[in-house]
């Protein structure tokens, strides 16, 4: 089997030279975080096939494709290729991502390959530089799973019981199929926790979505609190070929319709599910949980900005009709949101943000 166009013409191609980096630290760091607008392309991270075609077409949000081909044999011990589309306000830095400040960020992807025989990946990626690299993948190829790990990224699964269950609904990845996937960032406040010594007033959380269905928001339990000043955020794909494939190994993988979003301005009361609005996703979370001790929506978002008394009840209903409706004003967005003629020069469609409230 080859690869198959993902509906790029060849004369759009925009091939990027390797480049490889040697260092782990980026250049100038940026500074606007609603500024980001672009995918910065950083070829061979791993580089243990060197012998491998790789074809990057670079569109940035609108769409990056990573194709590679030729995994033939070399009589080594090799692990993988990977190569990372990195998130940048300027189109040549990757972005510097600031602990205080909340984010959130899906993309549409669709990976093939060849064998079976290995597992190749394709996702979310982050490196703090300092703690080490956070991935959320699409896995697939022996073990088609959906996760979360690494750093200070909370762990979550499609297929590991743990006990909150499986997440997201036990969905698994497929080849060759689109899955729109993000994460959302929300800072804590307080101090630093020193394990056994001082805690933070509100944990920093991250939210993982695959196709609209929620992870939940999962507090990150690392001493920063949160992100780690400096740290990078992009996509990435993985390909471990099959020495003994026949055609040789392959992988393809179409990164599209990226959204970004920079989060912050009032908080509503009764947007409980910190969508901008106090409409029916927040009614969804009161009474799904009446009556309960558990309350999985924003606690900051509570009638009066109270605390949690509990038992979800009256209260908290309150927090949605007397503000049913209301909309927020944020601080500033930044967003970049591809113009309609790249998105018919990929041929890609579909909604960039599809989100759909659980609870």
């Amino acid at each position: 089997m080859t690869p198959q166009p993902k509906s790029v013409q060849p004369t759009t191609l925009a091939l990027i030279g390797a480049n490889c980096f040697a260092g782990v630290l980026a250049g100038p760091a940026s500074a606007a975080i609603g500024e980001i607008n672009s995918l910065v392309i950083e070829e061979r991270r791993f580089n243990d096939f060197p012998g491998t075609t790789l074809t990057v077409t670079d569109n940035d949000f609108a769409g990056v494709r990573i194709q590679e081909t030729d995994f033939i044999p070399d009589g080594g011990n090799d692990f993988a290729n990977r190569h990372v589309a990195w998130l940048s306000d300027n189109n040549v830095d990757r972005f510097a991502f600031q602990n205080g400040e909340g984010f959130e960020f899906f993309a549409d992807i669709n990976l093939d390959w060849g064998a079976d025989t290995t597992i190749k990946e394709a996702g979310i990626y982050m490196d703090s530089l300092i703690a080490g690299e956070g991935q959320f993948l699409l896995k697939g190829g022996g073990n088609n799973e959906i996760a979360t790990f690494g750093s200070f990224f909370p762990f979550t699964s499609s297929t590991a019981d743990d006990d909150d269950g499986v997440e997201y609904n036990g969905q698994t990845y497929n080849k060759d199929t689109t899955v729109n996937i993000g994460l959302r960032y929300t800072p804590g406040s307080g101090p630093s926790a020193e394990p056994g010594v001082i805690e933070p007033d509100v944990r920093a959380t991250m939210e993982f979505f695959v196709d609209g269905v929620s992870s939940g928001a999962r507090d990150i339990t690392n001493n920063e609190n949160g992100v780690i000043d400096g740290s990078q955020f992009g996509f990435y794909v993985q390909t471990p070929g099959d020495f003994f494939a026949s055609p040789p190994d392959f992988s393809d993988v179409l990164f599209s319709n990226v959204v970004f979003n920079v989060l912050g301005g009032d908080v509503i009361t009764g947007d409980y599910d910190t969508s901008g609005q106090v409409e029916q996703g927040d009614l969804d979370i009161v009474l799904q949980n009446w009556g309960t001790g558990t309350f999985t929506g924003d606690e900051n978002a509570l009638v009066g900005g109270g605390p949690f008394d509990g038992t979800v009840d009256q209260n908290e209903l309150d927090g949605v009709l007397q503000n049913w409706g209301s909309v927020a004003t944020p601080d500033f967005t930044g967003s970049a949101v591809p113009e309609p003629a790249a998105l018919a020069l990929l041929g890609v469609g579909g909604l960039a943000a599809l989100r759909r409230r659980i609870a």
